[in-house]
């Protein structure tokens, strides 16, 4: 009797112990079980966020690694440089995405932009003989700009860009441009353009030459104060009928081009006509012009308008 009731205590007691330890097992499987799940989601959290992210990029983005598989594309740079949709699995080798690219037409003799021997290495589907960073113009117009960074360890990430409207812009500029410095060269009127600082950021040869200026300011970086400093060194104001105010602003070091209108004599004779605008936030727009013949003219003008009347007298006629 004594050893059933010994037996029956212990017996409940290893029973409690055995499903308390059961409980905690479950627990301790429960909770692994949920950490497990919540890394889950936030691993397919972070994989869903980063999908969005690429699929949102204005780039194109591409992975190799060093064995030469490509374990990362978006759909952007299928989009941009005609990569096969398969790429976006991230299972391609890069000698198989060239050799679909090369078979589509993409590298086709004459692509703008690329050196023959890259064409080639393209045709022969030689990934290690692409340029890291490049720029190409696609069978369909598109220009496409290329930068790669190579990777600890080997392999590279590749962007791919559409720079075809900033190719254009640029093309449209230099044109632009061109077609300025034309005007500039064959303009009759010298021009000046000061900015507020006194930087001269326009000076064409038509002005070099009207102001007798050294030829090497249309080249260098120059101030305003430097092209009065030239002028200063070589007298070009000490013509009598120079302004009194214009030679007081010629002679100080500190003196500096002005906007303003007038007429003045350079040492050489010919007669300057200067006019100048002034530009939004500071700065102005001088021309010169040559009137010394018209200048030449006024004088004789006002020299007959301000000179008396001479009359002949007539010579009484005499008759016979």
């Amino acid at each position: 009797m004594s050893s059933w009731a010994t037996f029956y205590p212990v017996s409940i007691f290893v029973a409690l112990s055995v499903r308390a330890r059961l409980e905690r097992s479950h627990r301790r499987n429960f909770l692994m079980t949920w950490r497990d799940e919540l890394r889950l989601a936030d691993l397919a959290l972070a994989n869903s966020r980063r999908e969005v992210a690429l699929a949102s990029m204005e780039q194109g983005i591409l992975l190799r690694e060093a064995s030469g598989r490509i374990t990362l594309v978006n759909r952007r740079a299928i989009d941009l440089v005609g990569l096969p949709e398969a790429a976006l699995k991230g299972d391609m080798l890069a000698s198989e995405v060239i050799r679909y690219q090369t078979e589509h037409g993409e590298f086709g003799a004459g692509t703008a932009g690329m050196p023959p021997e890259v064409v080639e290495a393209a045709r022969i589907s030689d990934a290690s003989g692409i340029p890291h960073n490049y720029e190409r113009v696609r069978p369909n117009g598109m220009i496409v700009e290329v930068r790669s960074s190579p990777l600890p360890g080997g392999g590279i990430v590749r962007t791919y860009t559409d720079v075809t409207q900033r190719k254009r812009n640029e093309a449209a500029l230099a044109k632009a441009r061109d077609i300025a410095e034309l005007a500039l060269a064959n303009m009759t009127q010298g021009i000046i353009v000061r900015q507020a600082n006194g930087e001269i950021t326009v000076i064409n040869r038509r002005a070099v030459e009207l102001l007798g200026l050294p030829e090497r300011f249309m080249h260098e970086a120059i101030t305003s104060k430097d092209i009065l400093k030239f002028q200063r060194e070589s007298g070009e104001f000490n013509t009598p009928d120079t302004a009194e105010e214009l030679r007081r602003t010629v002679n100080d070091p500190d003196g500096d081009l002005q906007p303003s209108n007038y007429e003045r004599r350079r040492p050489n004779g010919i007669v300057l006509e200067i006019r100048s605008t002034t530009l939004p936030g500071g700065g102005f727009v001088r021309t010169y012009t040559d009137v010394t013949d018209a200048s030449a003219t006024k004088r004789r003008w006002r020299r007959r308008a301000t000179s008396p009347r001479r009359h002949r007298a007539r010579a009484p006629s005499s008759s016979r």
